[in-house]
């Protein structure tokens, strides 16, 4: 409880909770008002792409009554933090003091302390720094994608069942992380998540399938489709494994998840389910699977009866009540958003 004193004789109170509660409602509030989305309950708000985490610190709340005026000045001390979500990266701090008058007593200074934080966290949101950090990536990506010239690949002998595909994925090494990659091309090429890259792109490394680990390139990655293509610095006898033919992904169909779950001693792991739903995430399509995925999994390959691409393995939805809901980004979207041409 926080008790500020207006005299000698009188005092207000308020409790710590109820201030976290008002203020929050406030922020929640104002933030609506200024067309932005609280994804924080949403089903897919491990989606990170176009989404930042603002944290609103209260550093100091100062109350006093003025000589010449009745009612309360409520001074509060506020820090804003702007993180990027997808690199966990601090885009920004700004802190503000804010002072506003209100009627002598215990409603009034809460009403006092409202309207300095809403007169705080506006002048925030209106700062030009602001305004750049939290717009859509969309465009820039799409710029990227424009400044590219089509790379043609080509795959001299394609896998030709799950069993084969399996020898085509590999462990991607990110630091102490991992994740997974499937050859796609001859000489050496590998598609992934970009988020099992991201932040990191110099220090990526496979474990190749006789063992070595080799050093690769992340020669292209599309943030908003979550995709990224590999380039190993030396040369690996992998088979390819095709990219199939859109409609050969459908709703009921049996698919195949390979990849590294958990640890890297578990590479090359198989496990078998079907193509659940397709799904509309921040505007891009993206296949809902009920085959068994882990951590690590990410960049792993999604491949059909006949061991083709069906899609790349990007996310799942955690939850002691949850099973069986794991996300991949259909194969379709390699080519178009990596401007790629493998024949």
């Amino acid at each position: 409880t926080y008790t500020f004193k207006k005299n000698y004789q009188h005092s207000t109170q308020i409790k710590r909770k109820e201030l976290q509660y008002n203020l929050f409602e406030t922020a929640d509030s104002m933030m609506v008002k200024f067309g932005y989305t609280d994804t924080s309950s949403a089903l897919f708000s491990s989606d990170e792409y176009n989404t930042n985490l603002l944290k609103i610190k209260v550093k100091d709340i100062k109350g006093k009554i003025p000589r010449f005026k009745g009612g309360w000045i409520a001074d509060i001390t506020i820090e804003f933090t702007l993180i990027n979500m997808l690199g966990s990266d601090t885009l920004l701090t700004k802190e503000f003091t804010y002072g506003a008058i209100f009627p002598t007593s215990d409603y009034g200074f809460k009403k006092s302390i409202k309207k300095s934080f809403r007169e705080s966290l506006t002048e925030f949101l209106a700062m030009e720094d602001v305004k750049e950090a939290i717009k859509s990536r969309d465009s820039a990506v799409q710029s990227t994608v424009e400044s590219w010239d089509t790379l043609h690949l080509t795959g001299s002998e394609f896998c030709a069942s799950p069993k084969e595909a399996v020898k085509s994925v590999v462990t991607v090494i990110n630091g102490k992380s991992h994740g997974s990659a499937c050859c796609i091309a001859s000489g050496g090429y590998f598609i992934t998540a970009s988020h099992v890259v991201n932040g990191n792109e110099n220090n990526i490394y496979i474990l190749a399938p006789d063992g070595r680990k080799i050093k690769c390139q992340v020669l292209r990655s599309n943030l908003k489709h979550d995709l990224a293509l590999l380039k190993a610095d030396e040369i690996i006898e992998i088979k390819p494994i095709r990219i199939a033919s859109e409609n050969k992904g459908k709703t009921g169909s049996d698919v195949y998840a390979i990849g590294t779950p958990f640890d890297a001693e578990l590479g090359q792991s198989i496990s078998k389910g079907i193509i659940s739903g397709k799904r509309n995430i921040s505007d891009v399509l993206t296949l809902q699977t009920d085959v068994s995925v882990s951590p690590g999994h990410s960049g792993g390959a999604l491949v059909n009866d006949e061991g083709e691409l069906v899609g790349i393995i990007c996310s799942k939805i955690f939850g002691s009540s949850i099973e069986g809901i794991a996300f991949g980004m259909p194969a379709k979207y390699i080519q178009s958003e990596l401007k790629l041409d493998i024949k």
